[in-house]
Parts: C-alpha cells; structure tokens; sequence
C-alpha cells in the first residue's frame, strides 16, 4: 500500500462560539469531490487529478491523525474508530476534519498563525484501491493531458494543515500512468485474444490501474 499525499487551499476555519468567546476549534476539508488539481508534470507527462465522489465509501478511516506539516512530531489530534480528540467525515462536498487545537506550543503557534491568515491550507495522506484510478487523455487548448480520477481510496492516514502547500511525490502516479499507457499500447495491436507471450502478472497489474474489466 502506497502512500500518496494531496492538498487543498484556502479551507480552514476558526469556529466561533455561540457565546462569543475566543474558539480554539478548526475545521477545514482534506479533499473535495470532483474538483481538478494543479497541473502536475511527471517526466515527459502532464496531468490533472480528481476524486470521485464516492471514493472514500469504504475506505479505511479507523485510525487517522492530524498533523502540522505531515510531521508526526507535531499530532494535533487523532480521530480512533470515531473517537478522540479530532473529528472526520465525508458530506457532499468532501472529506472534512474538525479538532480543537491543543494548548501546545504548536497548537498555540498555529491558532495564531490561522487567525493571521498565515496558514491556509490542508493536506491528506492516504492510498488507493488496486484498480481504484483510471486515467483518461484529453486535448485541452493543443495540449495533450492526461486525467486522473481516483475512484476507490483503500486507506487515509493523515490530515495536515501545511504552511507550503505542494505536490512533493508524484512518483506513485507516474507509475499507475506508466502501467496505463503500457497497456493500451498493447490494447492498440491487431491481436484480440491474449497469447502466452502476454505477461498474465503484467495484465492482472495493468487491469487493476485502469479499472479495465475485460481486455
């Protein structure tokens, strides 16, 4: 199970209190349904991601953590079989996570930073279903892109608020996008029917990226 990690600007806020009084609670949204990413560059490839609306329905959410920056020096809260100090949940919009920051030094150091607007950004971790993205080509303004639409997600491990937000890691991608392109090349040649020649490890792997069901 391969870790990937995503982000999402300008979705957290302070919840107020009823009575006015100063709040220590965030909430924000790790990830938003069917809304396309920056653009992200993997060797000679360009592509764009999404996330389906359904792809967390049965994802493993039992143990998930919120972090600064990534960091699991700085725990801000954890969320355990739906319990603990941190809250996740996923509405029509999105996966959501809500938690009171500690009175920590970090937890201290990040209310002021959120209130200065300083941070503005969340982040997942998480990993895909086998055979849980498929990708797509399109041609957008004489540019050919590729799409990638993440469809079943197997686990989330982590929600962050991220001071920077970037995509540091697309290897994972570039090789779900490798195995893609690799079988529709085969996909591509006069020959219908599978042959000994034809890797069955190799099929099962590509069948599985691209949620093909049949060849």
């Amino acid at each position: 199970m391969e870790k990937e990690r995503r982000f999402l600007t300008g979705n957290i806020e302070i919840r107020a209190k009823e009575d006015g009084q100063p709040s220590r609670t965030i909430r924000g949204y790790a990830a938003v349904f069917d809304m396309e990413s920056d653009k992200l560059a993997a060797k000679d490839n360009v592509f764009v991601e999404k996330i389906s609306r359904n792809a967390f329905d049965n994802a493993d959410k039992s143990d998930i953590v919120c972090l600064f920056n990534h960091d699991s020096n700085f725990i801000l809260g954890r969320e355990r079989n739906g319990e603990g100090s941190m809250k996740t949940g996923v509405d029509e919009r999105g996966l959501w996570y809500e938690l009171d920051l500690p009175n920590t030094t970090t937890g201290n150091d990040l209310l002021e930073s959120l209130k200065r607007g300083d941070i503005q950004s969340s982040s997942f971790a998480f990993a895909i279903e086998r055979g849980g993205d498929k990708w797509e080509k399109e041609e957008r303004s004489g540019e050919s892109i590729f799409v990638r639409s993440i469809n079943k997600i197997a686990k989330v491990f982590d929600t962050s608020l991220v001071v920077n937000p970037a995509y540091p890691d697309a290897t994972v991608a570039l090789r779900s996008l490798e195995s893609a392109e690799e079988f529709h090349k085969e996909e591509d040649h006069d020959d219908p029917i599978p042959t000994e020649n034809h890797s069955i490890a190799h099929r099962q792997r590509a069948l599985g990226l691209i949620d093909k069901t049949a060849i």
